[in-house]
């Protein structure tokens, strides 16, 4: 099983940038394709003032994910969360159609991503978005 992150306003659309998020909801997608919805996790920042201090705040409160959907997300947010193997993809549209779709497609995305992101490569401060570009840009939603 794995879990998915969707930084979203309403519970029905990606449509919150990843830095900016108040509030996750939280799925989780069996072997079989199928996925529930396990919670919202809203992001509380106290007297946290630096973009810094928010990231990390984020990155601890969805440290169990394995994918984040967000209307857009920094590379340096991307690097930080690729670093603990969690996958960030830019993209907007339905939360159900995405996980739809990554239900149905996420052994290949994940070979791609574990290729292209974990493996050996020159230019490894590169990896991560280009990983993240590789699923935005094989994804399609109305098939």
């Amino acid at each position: 099983m794995a879990k998915v992150a969707a930084a979203s306003s309403d519970g029905v659309f990606i449509n919150e940038h990843f830095g900016r998020a108040d509030k996750f909801f939280i799925y989780e997608i069996s072997e079989d394709g199928e996925y529930e919805f396990i919670e919202t996790r809203e992001v509380y920042l106290n007297d946290s003032k630096s973009g810094e201090d928010k990231l990390n705040k984020i990155i601890k409160l969805l440290g169990d994910v394995k994918l984040i959907l967000a209307s857009s997300i920094g590379s340096g947010a991307v690097s930080v969360l690729h670093d603990r193997n969690i996958v960030a993809v830019s993209l907007s549209g339905s939360i159900e159609k995405a996980l739809e779709s990554y239900a149905k497609r996420g052994k290949i995305l994940e070979y791609l991503v574990a290729k292209d992101t974990f493996g050996t490569s020159v230019d490894r401060a590169n990896c991560p978005i280009r990983a993240a570009k590789i699923l935005t840009n094989i994804r399609r939603f109305n098939d």
